[in-house]
């Protein structure tokens, strides 16, 4: 990982609440594929577990990363 890159995510994430780093980089990419709050609200029960599952797989990835 580029050491430049992990040092500024490391200082965003140290001024902010945990979870908002996280918060951010997911509205991001979903704003970059057109994907609404709405379509995530009517998505199946299915298809919400599984998002749920690759967010929280991302989460440890990350702060693995990090630490």
């Amino acid at each position: 990982m580029d050491e430049n890159f992990k040092k500024k995510f490391m200082e965003a994430a140290g001024s902010n609440p945990q979870g908002s780093i996280m918060d951010l980089l997911l509205t991001d990419v979903l704003a970059k594929h057109g994907v609404s709050d709405n379509a995530l609200r009517n998505l199946s029960p299915e298809r919400k577990n599984q998002i749920k599952k690759i967010s929280d797989e991302l989460q440890l990835e990350l702060k693995r990363i990090l630490d």
